[in-house]
């Protein structure tokens, strides 16, 4: 793509301080060549063809309005006539001149005049011999014609002056000293080392040597000199506002892509948490207020962490992208930023509770190649310059300069180095995520446990404590479909070779165990319904399983809990920290080091190979997956991590109660509808459900009570008359308390309420 400079704008229209098109239609009446001025600062910029006929050019005596009709009236210093002198001198071919606008030929170099204006490089001149005081007389009568830097011409060799009347102030330029004063930066625009400041690698002594006659007006536009007297622009400020923008944009998207890729790629050699993207993630869960967390698992459920993964990547993408136009305009900036960017991502990764040393390992290497790709891009994509041979012709059929072709980005280079970053980056991540998957994957671990029947079973369910109707939710909630609240981006992967349990703090000895000694002691099974207390009045943050494991009792009464011990704080791979109260664990209730559930061993994302189990508490204080340390401690030397965030030191389930069917805004039919769900009273038990229809309460049938530490499900037959609806439900427990129709929110300690939804009958 050709940068449209000032002389082709004047091709298609009138150009600020270009000719009219009155001026151009002269041109092709007079054969005079315009615009020797088109390009800033490029006075000397001319078609060297061109001056093979000197009548091709201007008349410089038309300069300043005019008032030199025609320097080659001076023949001689004879006043011949015609014009302010009276005459006008015989040309060879015996034609006048005078309204075409050619000069004399006489002025040029052989004619018998020797210097037509002072300073202009020319031998001396015979006009004063003539009688002619030259330009700079004041006592010629005449005004004194202004030429910048008259010296410029003489490398080129031109015998004659172009026109200036572009010039904004002719009378700036009467000395040639005062040119170079008035042209401040003209020498300073030249890198010392000759080398462009925007275009890095391209020497300006280079070009000059592929076309010196047309480069030498190109440098103040090449050097980014701004507009020019007609408007025109420096090549440094339209590659700024065109091109390297977009291309700014890509270097940076790509070169962040290289960054995160071959970070994933580096962490599958040390382990998935240390990838910089999965590390910052883990740090803002860790330091986000208790509220926004609570809220975004209520409102996206276990979607909130793909929610999160996604706001990092775009704020990692608007950083790179900064990063990329600030290199496509200073690159040792743009450099500096992205190994700034890498440097973060291994701060971050270092200073997490669970941190690793070799954690630091993904983001420096990935900072590395982030830089590495960044420099490629803004290399491929330097700006080309091409001079354009000087023999073009415009539609008239005149000879015109040569015009630059400055390329804001080289397309080629940089569409291929964008591709090979493009390709890099998803070859790295594609590669790191399987890597990752195949070297940190417990699958094959998982297969290889062998349950051995345990010492004490569950009960088998009696003859209807399990329900089965459309929309009711089955007693056993499957694995598959079992809720999942925590706090991993990634899923821990342990293996039952590396797991163990250490139990130290306030106790007699402590103790560490494998996995091998856990299966060998006694174990029991239960079912037992687990709650979060995220879990909103009627939500689904709540599940039923049949769980096999060791009691926890036991081992800690041999490691010896010391009386004044109130609190285990409970740790699981990755830092998170847990507190179940001592006494809960040691009251007699099943609390278990669970390995399996509902018959297998327990899945990776439910804590294999080891969690712990608490029935009647919330899951916040007692359910935590991949569990390997418990510290016996009290709740006054330590605070949990949910204690930390303003929720409740100890909290047991609620009473509760939910709606299964129909589902809220479910238009239904008149006559029997089911109306069903479940309701829960961990270590008390469910005595009574009631379903409210308008206002109006009616008591629910029971399924079988399984046990107090699961749910119960129930149902209720109602009777639908056409018309809006409120359909609403509430438990007693088997201590007779009902539960509260007051509506609190899960914070600080559980939900509150009565569970109540719309419906329409037809």
């Amino acid at each position: 793509m050709s940068f449209q400079g000032p002389d082709r704008r004047r091709r298609r229209g009138n150009a600020p301080g270009g000719p009219s098109r009155r001026d151009r239609q002269q041109d092709r009446d007079t054969g005079a060549y315009q615009n020797a001025t088109a390009w800033p600062g490029a006075t000397d910029y001319q078609d060297p063809a061109a001056h093979q006929d000197p009548g091709a050019y201007q008349d410089p005596g038309t300069y300043q309005g005019g008032t030199y009709q025609d320097p080659g009236t001076y023949q001689g210093g004879a006043n011949q006539g015609g014009g302010a002198f009276g005459g006008t001198p015989p040309y060879p071919d015996g034609t006048d001149r005078r309204r075409t606008g050619y000069p004399d030929p006489a002025p040029f170099p052989g004619s018998g005049y020797r210097e037509p204006f002072p300073g202009s490089g020319y031998p001396e001149s015979g006009y004063q011999n003539a009688g002619y005081q030259g330009p700079r007389s004041r006592g010629s009568g005449y005004p004194e014609p202004v030429f910048p830097d008259a010296g410029a011409y003489q490398p080129a060799g031109y015998a004659d002056y172009p026109d200036y009347a572009d010039y904004p102030d002719p009378a700036r330029y009467r000395e040639p000293a005062i040119v170079q004063d008035q042209l401040p930066g003209r020498a300073a625009a030249y890198p010392p080392a000759g080398e462009h400041p925007s275009l890095p690698g391209v020497k300006l002594a280079d070009l000059a040597a592929q076309d010196p006659t047309a480069y030498q007006g190109l440098e103040g536009y090449l050097n980014g000199g701004g507009a020019g007297p007609d408007g025109g622009m420096g090549a440094g400020v339209w590659r700024r506002r065109g091109r390297g923008f977009l291309a700014g944009i890509v270097t940076g998207l790509l070169s962040g892509a290289v960054a995160i890729g071959v970070a994933v790629l580096a962490a599958a050699f040390v382990r998935p948490q240390a990838s910089p993207v999965i590390a910052i993630g883990d740090t803002v869960l860790a330091r986000a207020p208790a509220g926004v967390k609570a809220f975004a698992i209520q409102s996206l459920g276990e979607n909130y962490k793909l929610m999160l993964l996604a706001g990092i990547y775009v704020i990692i993408a608007l950083l790179a992208i900064g990063i990329g136009l600030l290199a496509r305009r200073r690159l040792a900036g743009g450099v500096i930023g992205m190994a700034a960017l890498g440097a973060f991502g291994a701060f971050v990764a270092l200073t997490r509770p669970e941190s690793h040393a070799t954690d630091v390992i993904p983001s420096l290497i990935g900072g590395v190649a982030g830089v590495a790709a960044l420099v490629l891009l803004v290399r491929a994509g330097d700006p080309q310059v091409i001079l354009v041979a000087a023999g073009q012709r415009d539609r008239s059929g005149y000879r015109r300069p040569g015009e630059p072709d400055v390329v804001g980005t080289n397309r080629r280079n940089f569409l291929l180095a964008g591709l090979t970053a493009a390709g890099a980056a998803a070859v790295a991540g594609i590669a790191g995520q399987v890597l990752s998957r195949q070297r940190f994957n417990a699958s094959g671990s998982r297969s290889a446990v062998k349950l051995h029947p345990p010492l004490e079973k569950a009960p088998r369910l009696q003859p209807g404590a399990e329900l089965t109707m459309p929309g009711l939710s089955p007693f056993y909630t499957p694995n598959a479909s079992f809720y999942r609240v925590d706090t991993a981006l990634v899923v821990p992967q342990l293996t039952i070779a590396n797991w163990e349990l250490r139990i130290h703090g306030m106790v007699d000895k402590p103790v560490t165990i494998n996995f091998d000694d856990l299966m060998k002691r006694p174990q029991i099974q239960r079912d037992i319904t687990i709650v979060c207390v995220s879990e909103s009045v009627g939500g689904g943050y709540i599940g039923n399983a049949r769980w096999q494991g060791a009691r926890l009792a036991d081992l800690l009464r041999e490691a010896g809990v010391h009386p004044g011990a109130t609190q285990i704080v409970m740790r699981d791979t990755q830092g998170m920290a847990i507190g179940v109260s001592t006494q809960a664990v040691l009251d007699g209730r099943d609390a278990m080091l669970a390995v399996a559930m509902n018959g297998v061993p327990l899945p990776p994302e439910h804590g294999f190979p080891v969690r712990v189990v608490v029935p009647g508490l919330y899951g916040y204080v007692s359910a935590c997956k991949w569990v390997v340390d418990m510290e016996l401690t009290t709740y006054a030397a330590y605070n949990a991590y949910w204690v930390k965030r303003g929720w409740s030191e100890q909290a047991a389930v609620k009473t509760e109660s939910r709606i299964d069917t129909p589902k809220t805004g479910k238009a239904l039919t008149a006559g029997p509808v089911v109306v069903a769900g479940v309701a829960w009273a961990q270590r008390k038990g469910i005595a009574r459900v009631e379903v409210g229809v308008d206002g109006v309460w009616h008591q629910a049938a029971l399924a079988t009570q399984d046990t107090i530490d699961t749910w119960r499900q129930w149902y209720y037959r109602w009777d639908a008359t056409p018309g809006a609806h409120k359909i609403q439900v509430r438990a007693t427990d088997q201590t007779g308390y009902t539960q509260t129709e007051v509506v609190q929110g899960a914070e600080p300690n559980g939900a509150t309420g009565y569970h109540t939804i719309p419906v329409s009958v037809a």
